[in-house]
């Protein structure tokens, strides 16, 4: 059986950046994954990570999270908003070796038909997971996909971000 998932690209923070960018998507595939390990040197257990598409800071967003750390389980919804929440990493005051994880699902992101759909889910494995679901309220292809944490911070040196491409079935 075909693999359906292309590596596509790997970002690996080398020092303290505020944000990563994957650039110049090709528009072959039917959709995208991107997979991202990491910490943030934000004084934080915690810090939350935001995608931006397209390099659009307009207010086209919104998601709906659930997170849960073991004994409460939460939910909120965001509209209008120009990133779209797809997880957590880990901030400075984790325990040391604790990582934060995410993973997330932009379909049909080269359709000039229809808005842009998120499934995020992660986690911090000291604190909580989470799941969500995204809108990108714009028709336009996706050609940029951008993360950055939410608020100040930076991600720290080895925090990994890798792009795939679903190619269909």
């Amino acid at each position: 059986m075909p693999s359906t998932y292309e590596p596509i690209a790997t970002i690996t923070a080398s020092g303290s950046v505020s944000d990563v960018e994957f650039t110049s998507i090709s528009g072959s595939y039917t959709d995208l994954i991107i997979v991202c390990q990491g910490r943030t040197a934000n004084a934080v257990t915690e810090q939350a990570l935001q995608v931006y598409l397209n390099n659009d800071f307009t207010s086209l967003g919104s998601f709906t999270e659930l997170r849960g750390d073991g004994s409460t389980a939460t939910s909120s919804r965001t509209t209008g908003t120009s990133g779209i929440r797809v997880g957590y990493f880990a901030g400075a005051s984790a325990a040391s070796g604790v990582l934060g994880q995410s993973s997330f699902s932009v379909m049909n992101y080269s359709n000039t038909t229809t808005f842009k759909t998120l499934i995020a889910r992660g986690g911090v494995a000291s604190s909580s997971s989470t799941a969500a679901v995204g809108l990108f309220r714009s028709t336009s292809a996706i050609t940029r996909v951008g993360i950055a944490t939410f608020g100040a911070g930076n991600y720290t040196a080895g925090s990994t971000f890798t792009l795939y491409g679903v190619k269909s079935a």
